[in-house]
């Protein structure tokens, strides 16, 4: 028997730590999907004793010594990148106290069933007690880590790192300076040309039909449902639990198709990230998404720039009417293109259009790096939340629950998450204009429903590596640029303002 690498040794022992995680992200899928009620008290209990048994792992000696050692060997470009991912993931957990990870495990998970019961009863104080030592936890979570990271200025910048390194909040205030007069120019200019939206958009389209319709997306984009599922829950989220094992899910109302397609859309271009991972990596902590902005480029990216273009709907609208042939019997597929890009501001963040998305997206970044840096009280935030939302898009929310209860982010102390969402933005744009000079003829593809020239190109330049590459180096690598807001911008003129 030849003795094991070093390498091959530190996998063995994370591939247990990936294991706690994905059990971890079992008991979350099913507190979200099928537990009941009562289970919650006893669900937080089990998720912060993996929690705290996930962190002992990562932070023993056993690793240590696996790091050090694993430096003398000679590696590939992917293996040095896997290594110090877990390099920096061990000492940042090495920085955490166990007793505050298995308090911040057991709180969020009783947060969020709060949160629930929260929104249905539109009772923001309910949550707000909930809210605080949320805040106060990811307080101390930035001040734990902040010796790894000296070049943050800020504790904000710290939690915004876990999700997008190398973005700092800074950054992030002169990309939004670009980009929210051009998204405010746009929204005037689609006010004055569109036409009232059609009353069929808000017909009855029974969950059942809706359900149906779910299969022919998820095979057209060409998830893999024998390596991942579709279900239902209030909040859609994607999450993995194995390396095939992927877990996407959608909400349907009868009087919103769109939402419910959209949706899985959106999820499922999360799920085809998680799929396409390289085989060995997967099966490590490095299995996931390198930063959640790339992650939210590619569900952005399936969602709005394919999704609600008419090459995508050229196959999938005639099986759409079949579905639904009462409803849909008058429609032709430019009047379904035209009312899937209508432009108007809305309440929720995720019925947004793809213009006023980010703008969305900025409210929040406001309120959460007030939050963090002490310039507001969690009290102060549906008062805050009010007034951007009437200074940014022109509407107030008549209740907490259309307003600053809406998204589960806060509850599950995802603090320097949502910035993600309009960095997809970005990113996805970027990715798409460096497919198409790659030769790539994306409306071709979508038109055929053969997309295994577009899924080729995604999986060469962005999905194999999983988090082996940051996504500094994945996006210069991929398109020969560095993150920018303009490639966004020009597709949004260039659809909506000509």
């Amino acid at each position: 028997m030849f003795e094991k690498s070093a390498l091959e040794t530190l996998i063995a022992f994370d591939k247990k730590i990936k294991q706690l995680d994905e059990i971890n992200a079992l008991l979350g899928w099913d507190r979200e999907v099928y537990m009941p009620e009562k289970g919650s008290e006893q669900r937080a209990e089990q998720s912060a004793l993996i929690a705290s048994y996930h962190h002992s792992l990562l932070i023993s000696d056993t690793m240590k010594k696996l790091l050090e050692s694993v430096c003398n060997e000679n590696l590939s470009d992917t293996e040095k990148g896997y290594v110090a991912f877990m390099k920096k993931k061990y000492e940042t957990a090495v920085c955490l106290p166990q007793k505050w990870v298995e308090e911040e495990s057991k709180t969020l998970s009783m947060a969020q069933d709060v949160w629930v019961e929260a929104k249905k009863k539109n009772d923001f104080k309910l949550f707000q007690p909930w809210l605080e030592k949320i805040v106060k936890l990811q307080q101390e979570r930035g001040e734990f880590i902040a010796p790894c990271l000296p070049n943050a200025k800020n504790t904000y910048d710290v939690l915004l790192d876990q999700y997008e390194p190398s973005v700092s909040s800074e950054l992030l205030i002169s990309l939004f300076s670009e980009v929210e007069p051009a998204l405010r120019k746009i929204v005037q200019i689609r006010k004055e040309k569109q036409l009232e939206m059609p009353p069929w958009v808000t017909a009855l389209y029974p969950i059942e039909g809706q359900r149906a319709f779910a299969g022919h997306l998820l095979k057209y984009m060409e998830f893999d449902t024998l390596s991942g599922r579709l279900d239902e829950t209030m909040h859609p989220f994607t999450t993995t639990l194995g390396g095939q094992d992927v877990r996407i899910t959608t909400h349907y109302y009868e009087n919103l198709l769109q939402s419910g397609i959209f949706s899985i859309i959106h999820e499922a271009g999360h799920g085809l990230y998680e799929q396409n991972i390289d085989s060995w990596i997967r099966l490590t902590s490095a299995g996931s998404g390198v930063s959640m902005g790339i992650h939210e480029s590619q569900s952005r990216m399936w969602e709005n720039i394919f999704g609600r273009g008419k090459s995508f709907w050229t196959y999938l609208f005639p099986l759409l009417k079949q579905e639904f042939p009462s409803q849909l019997h008058s429609v032709n597929l430019d009047s379904w293109v035209d009312s899937i890009n209508y432009i108007t501001p809305s309440l929720i963040r995720t019925e947004a259009d793809e213009v006023t998305y980010s703008l969305h997206i900025m409210l929040r970044f406001k309120i959460e790096q007030a939050l963090i840096t002490n310039q507001i009280t969690v009290s102060q935030v549906p008062e805050m939340w009010n007034s951007l939302m009437e200074e940014m898009l022109g509407i107030i929310p008549s209740t907490d629950s259309e307003g600053c209860l809406q998204d589960v982010h806060w509850a599950a102390g995802l603090f320097g998450y949502f910035p993600s969402y309009a960095l997809g933005n970005f990113y996805g744009a970027q990715f798409i204009s460096a497919m198409k000079k790659d030769g790539v003829n994306i409306d071709k593809c979508l038109e055929n429903a053969e997309l295994t020239p577009v899924h080729s190109w995604l999986k060469k330049n962005i999905w194999q590596y999983g988090s082996t590459v940051l996504p500094t180096d994945l996006l210069l690598k991929s398109t020969g640029s560095t993150l920018s807001s303009k490639p966004f911008i020009n597709y949004l003129e260039e659809k909506y303002c000509k």
